[in-house]
C-alpha cells in the first residue's frame, strides 16, 4: 500500500524544519525540563539523547519521501524530461534530450500520426505539465499534412508545433525546487546536526 505522498511531504518538511530550528538556534535543554505535545504534559529526563530522536525523525521522513516521492512515481521534473525526450527541438536533429530548463522554445511532435486526437493529447500533455505564469503558458498548433500515396489516394497525418516561453520553464525549475525541498532541507539539517554533534 502506497501511503498518501501529500502526508509523507509534510511530516518531512516538519521533521527537516524542527532539526534545523533545534541545531542552528543552538538549543539545549536541562534534565527536567518540561514539554508538550498535543495537550499532553511530559518531562524530559534525558535531553542529551533529543537530537538523536529528531534525527531519526529526520532520516525516517527523508528516506520515505524520496522512495515514494522521487523514486515509484514519476517527480514532476521526471514527467517534463519524459514529454521533451518525445519531441523535436526546432533547429537540431533527433529527439531533444537537452535541458529542462534552457533550450529552444520551439519543438514539433514526432512521429506523424493518422490519429488527429492522439497528437491533440501528446500536447495537452505537454501543455499540462508546465506551469503558467502571468501571460506566459505554453502553446500548442495541431496541422494537417496530406501526402499522396502510390495507388493515387491522399492520406493525411497530422503533428503538433509546440511553444514553450522561458518563463514557464523558469516557473517548471521553481516547481521541482519546491517539490525536492523536503529532500534538500533534511540533507541540510542532517549536516548541520552533524557538524554541530562533533564538535561537541
Amino acid at each position: 500500500m502506497i501511503p498518501e505522498l501529500q502526508k509523507l511531504r509534510r511530516f518531512a518538511l516538519g521533521a527537516g524544519l524542527v532539526l534545523l530550528s533545534y541545531s542552528v538556534a543552538g538549543i539545549g535543554l536541562e534534565p527536567g525540563a518540561k514539554a508538550s505535545i498535543f495537550g499532553i504534559p511530559f518531562v524530559i529526563s534525558m535531553p542529551k539523547l533529543l537530537p538523536f530522536g529528531l534525527v531519526l525523525a529526520s532520516l525516517y521522513g527523508v528516506l520515505r519521501f524520496y522512495y515514494y516521492g522521487l523514486m515509484l512515481p514519476n517527480s514532476p521534473y521526471r514527467h517534463r524530461k519524459n514529454l521533451l525526450s518525445k519531441l523535436n527541438a526546432e533547429g537540431q536533429y533527433g529527439r531533444y534530450k537537452g535541458s529542462l530548463y534552457f533550450g529552444p522554445s520551439q519543438y514539433s511532435t514526432t512521429p506523424l500520426l493518422n490519429d488527429r486526437e492522439l497528437v491533440e493529447k501528446q500536447a495537452n500533455d505537454i501543455i499540462a505539465a508546465f506551469p503558467k505564469f502571468v501571460g506566459g503558458r505554453v502553446s500548442a498548433e495541431v496541422k494537417g499534412y496530406q501526402f499522396s500515396e502510390e495507388n493515387g489516394s491522399v492520406s493525411v497525418s497530422y503533428g503538433a508545433k509546440i511553444h514553450i516561453p522561458r518563463v514557464c520553464r523558469i516557473m517548471a525549475f521553481f516547481q521541482d525546487v519546491d517539490y525536492t525541498l523536503p529532500v534538500s532541507l533534511n540533507i541540510v539539517a542532517l549536516a548541520i546536526t552533524a557538524i554541530r554533534l562533533f564538535k561537541t
